[in-house]
């Protein structure tokens, strides 16, 4: 980060009245022959030097190292940033104060936030000569979100104490925090077991991979055309079957609908953002337990190349960090998506049987899809949200 400096304006004025008055003791002490007042302008003129000096060199090869990192945390949780500071001038700057601003998501943990100010937090410090000095700062996580920190300066008092001198860090400060959704239970989601045809095999099934062949037997009157085995039929000139190995889905597609739809028909962000986004988190953690994929779709535009908000299915704790952290990014900037777009989206992504759990507002479109997609066979979920809970509900059951 480049460091600019910059002097208080009531300190340049002092210095203008200083010279000033320089000029008038010289020129009173030579209209009435007062060598002892050279003394004096001398005295004056060399602190006026030595403060230039000062000003000029202070803080000049400061540096503040900025590594890439992410701190993530649940709400509740605590952690710190480290600030270091390399300072290789042989001048020390003492009594000076590290100003910062950081969104709502955390709170100062023993450090008092400055209301009303540009800055909303500031430690106290000073920089060793010569070397390096770390100052910490310790927060707790507040609410969902991501938080960067921006405009951060330090600010010391001038080497006379009239005024102060700010150094300010411009660039981008490379620390992130992310503060992953707070799990809220939902009734009756463990109790589910969903089966529905996909890629786990299992000895007994109901569904097949027919892209995975196990082997043949023999040919039977009520066995389709289609399911013969030639090349083993030519092997034993008798009609052979294929015989597929049996397969499990537990795939969960969570489709969220983060809208709500007033009496005149005015899309905006639901009241429940917060608790639908914990809703999911909880289902994810439940996934990941269970050993199931999941992927996660979500009507808001996303800037880049994929439309939506979204994550393709996987497993294990890597996907859930990876979920986690694109839940906690969910934004009311971001641009909201009516959730027909949405489900035609994840309609044509499709192309085998999962388990789909709806969550948020079950407006027309969604209600069409959900109709949709249990004609094909598939287990369709409904996530229904009250102020003090959530359940889950088959669609047959909302309907």
């Amino acid at each position: 980060m480049k460091v600019e400096k910059r002097i208080g304006d009531q300190l340049n004025y002092g210095y203008e009245l200083m010279v000033f008055l320089v000029i008038v003791i010289f020129v009173f002490s030579i209209i009435f022959n007062r060598p002892i007042l050279f003394g004096l302008v001398a005295l004056i003129t060399a602190y006026l030097l030595i403060n230039r000096l000062y000003e000029k060199n202070i803080g000049n090869h400061l540096g503040i190292e900025n590594p890439a990192k992410s701190i993530r945390l649940f709400p509740g949780e605590e952690s710190e940033i480290a600030f270091s500071f390399n300072n290789p001038s042989r001048l020390p700057i003492v009594n000076g104060r590290l100003y910062f601003a950081i969104s709502e998501v955390i709170e100062g943990n023993g450090i008092s936030e400055e209301k009303g100010a540009s800055h909303k937090f500031g430690i106290p410090f000073s920089m060793a000569r010569k070397g390096k000095t770390t100052v910490t700062f310790p927060f707790r996580a507040k609410q969902r979100g991501t938080a960067r920190i921006h405009n951060l300066h330090y600010l010391f008092p001038h080497l006379t104490a009239f005024d102060s001198i700010r150094l300010n860090f411009n660039g981008f400060y490379r620390t992130e925090l992310i503060v992953y959704p707070e799990p809220l239970p939902i009734q009756g989601v463990k109790s589910i077991f969903v089966q529905a045809p996909g890629n786990q095999r299992a000895l007994i099934s109901p569904f097949e991979d027919t892209m995975d062949a196990a082997g043949a037997r023999d040919y039977v009157s009520s066995d389709s055309f289609s399911r013969i085995h030639w090349k083993a039929t030519a092997r034993s000139a008798k009609l052979q079957t294929k015989v597929y190995e049996r397969s499990l889905d537990f795939t969960w597609v969570m489709v969220v609908n983060m809208g709500e739809t007033s009496r005149l028909g005015n899309r905006y962000f639901s009241a429940s953002m917060e608790k639908i986004l914990s809703r999911v988190t909880y289902l994810c953690h439940v996934a990941v337990q269970k050993g199931y994929p999941f992927e996660i779709y979500i009507n808001l535009q996303r800037p880049g190349r994929k439309r939506f908000f979204s994550i393709e299915a996987g497993s294990g704790k890597t996907h859930l960090k990876e979920a986690l952290e694109m839940l906690a990014r969910v934004d009311k900037n971001y641009k909201l998506e009516t959730s027909g777009a949405l489900l035609h989206f994840v309609d044509n992504h499709m192309y085998k049987q999962k388990s789909v759990v709806f969550f948020g507002e079950m407006d027309g479109s969604s209600e069409y899809y959900a109709d949709k997609w249990s004609k094909q066979g598939m287990p369709v979920f409904y996530v229904e949200e009250s102020e003090e809970e959530g359940k889950m509900k088959s669609w047959g059951t909302y309907r």
